[in-house]
């Protein structure tokens, strides 16, 4: 059990998911979030976009608003500058956060490339707004290094009831390189900046997920001197947890994906209350009380055709009033 019901956050930040699938930027997208993109000691407003397919959940590339700063301190020149241009990229590679089906003591290991498209004007240098660009190749290794309960602080601060959880601690390493004008950047350009030509960085991460979910529940972000960064979902003990007590049957279902106005054929261990079944969106609101036929311990759920395709969840309560772990669709 992990209990961070308590959890005292200095500088809360809220940040909300927003549906993204008819996203005309990344036609794979299913959500984003807003966040930022640092670079030392500048950082722009940024929106991630996140995917989900059969294969796993996984990040596809972000939107960076243009920013500029002055250069003053590092150069001396008020009109040196430094600049984030506005910027839409999908990344090369993949990683996934969640792989599908991922399990206590499950690991794997990916990569992926990231570019950051820059401005640099520096007067000393001869550079006015030249093209700069910032090239990681960064490389994760996840794994399941535990499973249990989590207790986090609801949007009331009140505590949560216990989640079930796999941890999984996700080892970082990046290489940067640096090129100004297509050309490798230089030392005595790269050296005020605090980087240089191949340097390389690591980051641990923990992460708390749920059955069910492709977000975490609870990410704490590890640094040289400890945790940098503690974020949580207070929404997420809605749809994986409730005060109503669990069951422990399961549910299995196809197909999945299952087309809009497609049938879902659902398997359970025990028998259902009738009119039990229910669709959830992925902020686990109830968005549909689909037609449901049950015989025994099967039936068949016949999904709207008016609903958008996506991520949704089939939520179910037992013959003892017990609420069902709710199980993963995606529609088409």
């Amino acid at each position: 059990m992990w209990d961070y019901s308590d959890v005292d956050l200095d500088f809360p930040r809220v940040t909300y998911a927003t549906d993204e699938q008819d996203s005309p930027i990344f036609t794979q997208a299913y959500s984003s979030g807003t966040g930022y993109l640092k670079f030392q000691a500048f950082e722009a407003e940024a929106i991630h976009y996140e995917g989900v397919d059969e294969e796993g959940f996984y990040d596809v590339g972000r939107l960076i608003e243009e920013t500029s700063y002055p250069l003053t301190t590092i150069t001396g020149n008020p009109d040196d500058t430094f600049l984030f241009l506005a910027d839409t990229f999908t990344y090369e590679g993949r990683i996934n956060l969640l792989s599908f089906p991922m399990t206590y003591q499950d690991t794997y290991e990916a990569n992926r490339i990231e570019r950051t498209n820059l401005s640099l004007s520096v007067a000393a240098f001869g550079l006015t707004n030249a093209p700069v660009e910032s090239r990681r190749y960064y490389s994760e290794s996840h794994t399941v290094i535990g499973y249990g309960q989590v207790i986090i602080p609801l949007e009331d601060q009140s505590p949560s009831p216990p989640i079930d959880v796999l941890l999984v601690q996700i080892d970082g390493m990046a290489i940067d390189s640096f090129f100004v004008a297509g050309m490798v950047a230089p030392p005595n350009l790269t050296a005020p900046f605090g980087v240089s030509q191949g340097m390389v960085s690591t980051d641990q991460v923990f992460v708390f997920l749920a059955p069910g979910m492709e977000l975490p529940v609870v990410r704490i972000n590890f640094g040289a001197d400890g945790a940098e960064d503690f974020i949580y979902r207070p929404r997420a003990a809605d749809l994986v947890s409730s005060t109503r007590e669990l069951s422990t049957a399961r549910l299995s279902v196809s197909p999945n994906p299952v087309p809009c106005g497609g049938t879902l054929r659902v398997q359970i261990d025990q028998e259902l209350t009738a009119g039990s079944i229910r669709l959830l969106n992925q902020q686990g609101q109830m968005i549909s009380v689909p037609k449901v036929n049950t015989q025994g311990k099967q039936c068949t759920v016949e999904i709207p055709a008016q609903l958008p395709a996506g991520l949704y969840y089939l939520q179910a309560i037992d013959a003892n009033g017990r609420l069902v772990p709710a199980q993963r669709i995606i529609v088409q």
